[in-house]
């Protein structure tokens, strides 16, 4: 547990161990009362780390006076079932977040039948094929993750009025995530929308109607407009407290650019489909992180179609990826924004 003390805030930082190297919930003291931001991985050991930080701070699980919730993945809302079970306390999440978290069998099968037809299109073959086997098998873990409790939509009049928090739409990451700004503190919990030394993932993901969300697109227009947030502080889903926040936006942009480019370096002379450009991307990963890959290639083959660097055309059921080299002799748009924002304050 840390405790930070800025302005006229406390907040209680719980590190929490997490297959990817840990993840951060917080509690945050003010004169709203003691607000939860995130509910961690669950485990008996992050379970027994939030109460320790309760009972250090001089709290109970019944001073809880709500839970704040940045995107519904599972290692932010693990601990939500037990708290729940304990005190039926309001949860706050952004309204795209509450049908994911609530994780009923029509969304669950939806999800499935998503990356099934995606990783055919994608031409995946049979590592598509033990991806989705593997998806299934891991439903029953998300459904016991399920959240059936209070949750309320995360407007901004809703959270100012019981947190002194303003939401900030970050999409990209996922499809429902909000950073939490106290403006008068000039505190940001970013999240995972930017992370200190961690570029963080813009999975691909469906929406609640089953159609494909251009999510790196997303994750660099979110980063671009939230890059002049006033944050002294921000403190993050993963990794250490950091204050050089729009430096480090500035770091996100500028390897989402490099990554770009170097993909549009590997296409080959003739259509190609994203798993053979994930194969040369990642020689080594695409099979250890399967689906992490895939979503980093489709992510970066949708920003490089959105520039009209690449153009896709279906060819027997299977998508294909083609350079546009006329429109990458013309178009500098990547390179340039890089180097204008670089050179402003």
């Amino acid at each position: 547990m840390q405790k930070i003390i800025h302005g006229e805030q406390i907040v209680y930082m719980i590190s929490m161990p997490y297959h990817n190297g840990g993840v951060n919930a917080y509690l945050l003291e003010n004169e709203y009362g003691l607000t939860l931001i995130d509910a961690g991985a669950d485990s008996d050991e992050n379970w027994e780390r939030l109460l320790d930080t309760l009972k250090q701070a001089g709290r109970s699980i019944g001073d809880i006076d709500r839970v704040l919730i940045t995107h519904h993945h599972e290692d932010h809302i693990g601990l939500l079932h037990r708290l729940l079970a304990e005190r039926n306390i309001p949860v706050f999440a952004h309204p795209e977040a509450i049908p994911r978290m609530r994780f009923d069998p029509a969304y669950a099968e939806m999800r499935v039948e998503f990356f099934r037809n995606l990783y055919r299109d994608m031409g995946c073959g049979q590592l598509g094929e033990a991806e989705i086997a593997g998806l299934r098998r891991r439903q029953k873990e998300y459904a016991r993750l399920q959240v059936d409790g209070d949750i309320r939509p995360a407007a901004p009049d809703a959270l100012s009025a019981v947190a002194g928090l303003e939401p900030i739409e970050s999409f990209g990451h996922s499809p429902d995530h909000v950073m939490l700004y106290d403006a008068r503190e000039k505190v940001l919990f970013s999240g995972d929308h930017v992370l200190p030394g961690i570029n963080s993932n813009a999975i691909v993901e469906p929406d609640l109607r089953g159609g494909r969300l251009k999510t790196l697109v997303t994750y660099y227009r979110s980063l671009k407009r939230c890059r002049n947030i006033d944050a002294e502080l921000a403190l993050p889903g993963h990794g250490e407290p950091f204050r050089n926040y729009r430096q480090t936006v500035d770091q996100r942009l500028a390897h989402i650019e490099r990554k770009v480019r170097r993909l549009l370096s590997l296409f080959p002379d003739r259509p190609t489909t994203a798993f053979e450009l994930a194969q040369k991307y990642y020689p080594t990963e695409y099979q250890r992180q399967f689906s992490l890959v895939m979503s980093s290639i489709i992510g970066a083959l949708d920003f490089l179609e959105d520039q009209g660097l690449v153009a896709s055309v279906r060819q027997n059921g299977v998508i294909r990826y083609s350079r546009n080299d006329a429109a990458a002799a013309e178009k500098t748009d990547i390179a340039a924004e890089s180097r204008r924002r670089q050179t402003e304050p």
